[in-house]
């Protein structure tokens, strides 16, 4: 086929390197090579290159044309067949490219043969492919491909068509292959910054948005804004910026002069754009753990049109945010880059597939590096990291752990650590698998106890699958809430491979649970995993991180951790578990049974204690902290409380759990804002502005009442027979006192003293967090219901050492035990223990806030 062809080459001496090269070598050696690289090869002085062409192909029947320019324009050779394009940057003008390849194509018919068919071969294959878009002007930057740039390809391909050659497979590409060819590099970016890139998205669509689009993204935003997702202004204007810090950069040099009206409108465009993207963005981030996990075969592309169909509904409510119905996505499909998701898409499922190729010490590597490029959502679709599902159980059971002792950087061999638990003999549940991290742990923790003291560099890789089959069919079970999570832990098991896997998708879990729990347990050990069981206590034990709240419910802080706890007990003798502390405080909205039950349990201690739940969950604030707990029916460590080994837990647990004397008392010397109401004198004196209260607070000072009733209200204290008292409220978000007289408003205990006045709402209910500026409000000094009082002291100086109580960390953090939210009415003071404020006091008040904590 081939007997004469053209090879392009970087330069002069490349030519004549591979020219002797050729001529050294057994088949090539019979070939003619004629090099017109330069002046050709120092034996040959012939400097007419066409000449020397036609001359060999006169004389011999198979040629090699080398040549680093000659040749490539303006001559026809119609003897060639094949063009070889071996100069790895040759020619970046798409004209020039083309007259080169395109020196094969004239028509030959010689000594009774007729040329029916002609090839470029290019070694650079991105660079043919840009420049074929670049031959069409057809656009190739991510998001700014239209349906002309398609169609434009799709015509130059019916007379140039394109093959690829993947291992021993050859495919003709289309205009879609071709597209996601050349945007791969765009799509291993959106890869690595886990969806959360611009690239995903078309570019060109977002920027005509019209005001149906404009109030559909709105409303998207309250959607997503509701589930927790990223925080963002709820709604698309025009006067917030959304621009990246480069677009800013320009446009604050455009602002030096005045923008024209089409710069103005170019530049309300991209602020759009930007806003909608940061809004499905709360969406996209969620995408490549069930493009992972999905069931469709490896060379079949999953499109973003297909993305939805491919997810039951139970995985769309638990992977999704919540409200967001596939209907509703499927509104927004059209604003996605479709071969960018496409190639992303396809690169997710390529890095988890090459994994399986590796011996197991590796494939654990490779997965848990692609489930980083993974974000973590929010706390009602929480994805426990490696580093966490490392913590937890190397601290509780051993095992070989992949990073060092502090947890900070993985390391190249896994440390291994002291177990009983990670065994040949041992069966490990996961009560709630999500992304199969806990039970990879699990598994090549056994898997190594089975590979005992041999190499895995000396020993074959059938082997070594073989040892990892039989520890993921034996050793390890998983409970899945739905039935993408179970396809996700088999993807992180196996792999695309053939093996068993013990993973059991559970329907309805919560439900059951909540109304019959030993449904639950016979279910599990009976239908999920008889055939393996012998009939007794048959998990040697649970592991997991199990939801923490219902997101199905009508409020999202409905608790249903415990519920798993529960259930763990009676399915192993051996439990580890991570979930909110707030349950060895005894506080929260757990069920107070539960949590006496837990508390009280001596075969249950506290392995870690981690106040910030961010350390172990990014993007998630779980009030109260994280803790891993360990429970051992076959140890008595004693009640929670007498080991504690993490000083601000035991000392928060001993306050709220061993000592509860003075419980509730503090709560009782503060003052609701509904102390302070308007009189009966009031409304006789201003019927008119009583019209202007709403129904139902009649009688109330509002937040709003300096604005709502401006007439009855003073900046300075008025003089005209009438006693006067004063009043904080907010106006504009800031602090002010307004005069108004006595006699329109009650007198209730703390209006007569001195007492402290607090914010009714403040900070977001972590713990421990600082109270917003307490102030002393003097006698008759009274608040709307802005603030709340505490205490009715008759000095000065009880109510400033009320203050410094309230400011010490002490204080915070037993407010903060009933403070989830940004609410602290007097209920959420009912931890906080009242203390001496006089000079008796065992506590000098005087002194700074340090040393009083002290």
């Amino acid at each position: 086929m081939f007997r004469h062809t053209f090879w392009i080459v970087p330069g002069v001496e490349s030519g004549r390197a591979l020219s002797e090269m050729l001529q050294r070598h057994k088949i090539f050696g019979r070939f003619k090579i004629v090099n017109v690289a330069g002046d050709g090869d120092p034996y040959d002085k012939n400097n007419d290159a066409l000449k020397a062409v036609r001359r060999a192909i006169d004389d011999y029947e198979y040629t090699i044309t080398i040549s680093c320019g000659k040749l490539t324009a303006g001559v026809t050779v119609p003897e060639w067949t094949a063009v070889f394009m071996l100069a790895g940057s040759y020619s970046t003008s798409a004209m020039n490219y083309l007259q080169t390849i395109f020196r094969v194509q004239s028509p030959c018919k010689k000594n009774g043969r007729v040329k029916e068919n002609c090839y470029v071969f290019d070694f650079a294959p991105d660079r043919t492919l840009k420049m074929i878009a670049e031959s069409v002007s057809a656009n190739i930057n991510a998001g700014k491909t239209s349906r002309d740039d398609r169609q434009a390809i799709s015509e130059f391909l019916n007379f140039c068509p394109v093959i690829a050659i993947d291992g021993s497979k050859m495919k003709e590409l289309k205009s879609d292959n071709l597209f996601r060819q050349l945007k791969r590099v765009y799509a291993e970016r959106v890869v690595r910054n886990g969806f959360e890139d611009r690239r995903l998205y078309d570019e060109n669509k977002l920027l005509r948005l019209t005001d149906l689009d404009i109030t559909n993204f709105a409303n998207l935003r309250g959607i997503i804004g509701s589930s927790k997702a990223q925080a963002k202004s709820k709604d698309i204007t025009i006067n917030d910026q959304g621009l990246t810090e480069k677009e800013i950069k320009q446009l604050e040099k455009k602002l030096k002069h005045e923008l024209t009206a089409e710069e103005k409108e170019k530049y309300r465009r991209r602020r759009q754009k930007s806003e909608a993207i940061s809004i499905l963005r709360g969406i996209s981030i969620r995408m490549p753990l069930l493009i992972y996990g999905a069931d469709v075969p490896f060379d079949e592309d999953i499109t973003i049109e297909k993305f939805a169909d491919l997810i039951d509904e139970d995985s769309w409510k638990e992977f999704m945010p919540k409200g967001v119905t596939k209907e509703i996505f499927a509104n927004f499909i059209e604003y996605y880059e479709p071969d960018i998701f496409v190639e992303a898409g396809h690169t997710i499922r390529q890095l988890a597939k090459d994994a399986d190729a590796l011996p197991p010490t590796e494939r654990v590597k490779k997965i848990v590096e692609l489930f980083a490029t993974f974000k973590n959502p929010d706390k009602e679709t929480v994805l426990t990291p490696w580093r966490v599902v490392n913590i937890h159980l190397s601290e509780t059971f051993g095992g070989f752990d992949f990073f060092d002792t502090a947890h900070e950087f993985t390391t190249d061999n896994p440390r291994q650590l002291p177990t009983k638990i990670f065994t040949p003999d041992k069966k490990i549940l996961e009560i709630n698998a999500k992304t199969g991290l806990y039970p990879l742990y699990v598994a090549y923790s056994i898997y190594r106890a089975r590979l005992g003291n041999r190499n895995e560099t000396s020993t074959a890789i059938d082997e070594l699958r073989r040892l990892w089959d039989i520890t993921v069919d034996q050793n390890v079970f998983a409970i899945c809430k739905t039935p993408m999570a179970k396809k996700i832990t088999r993807r992180t098991l196996i792999g695309y491979r053939a093996a068993i896997v013990n993973a059991e998708f559970f329907p309805d879990i919560i439900t059951t649970l909540k109304l019959t729990p030993s449904t639950f347990t016979e279910r599990i050990v009976k239908n999920s995993f008889w055939s393996k069981g012998a009939g007794k206590m048959f998990f040697d034990a649970v592991v997991g991180n199990p939801p923490y709240q219902n997101i199905t419910a009508n409020t999202s802080d409905e608790q249903i951790y415990y519920l798993f706890i529960d259930a763990a007990f009676k399915l192993a003798d051996k439990v580890s578990l991570i979930h909110p502390a707030r349950c060895l405080f005894n506080a929260g909205k757990t069920p107070k049974e539960f949590n006496q039950r837990l508390l009280a349990n001596p075969h249950v201690k506290v392995v870690r204690y981690e106040i910030d739940s961010a350390k172990f969950f990014p993007n998630s604030d779980i009030r109260g902290g994280i803790a891993v707990t360990l429970y051992d029916a076959n140890e008595n460590f004693g009640a929670i409380g007498t080991y504690i080994p993490f000083a601000e837990l035991k000392s928060i647990h001993q306050k709220v759990v061993l000592d509860d004397k003075n419980f509730g008392t503090f709560s009782e010397i503060i003052y609701a804002p509904e102390s302070y109401h308007f009189t009966q004198k009031f409304h006789e004196d201003n019927p008119n502005a009583a019209k202007l209260l709403s129904d139902g607070h009649a009688n109330d000072l509002t937040t709003n009442i300096f604005e709502k009733l401006p007439m009855i209200f003073f900046d300075d204290r008025p003089v005209d027979g009438h006693e006067y008292i004063q009043i904080l409220g907010l106006i504009k978000m800031k602090r002010m006192y307004k005069w108004i007289r006595r006699d329109w408003v009650n007198n209730p205990a703390p209006l007569m003293k001195y007492k402290v006045i607090v914010p009714k709402s403040n900070g977001s209910g972590a713990l421990g967090e600082v109270v917003s500026t307490p102030l002393v409000g003097s006698p008759l000094v009274g608040s709307t219901q802005t603030f709340i009082t505490v205490g009715a002291f008759d000095t000065l100086a009880e109510a400033q050492a009320c203050i410094s109580y309230i400011k010490t960390k002490f204080c915070r953090v037993m407010l903060g035990i009933l403070k989830v939210t940004q609410h602290n009415p007097p209920a959420t003071w009912a931890k906080v223990p009242l203390q001496n404020f006089t000079s008796d006091s065992d506590i000098d008040w005087k002194l700074s806030i340090a040393e009083i904590d002290a």
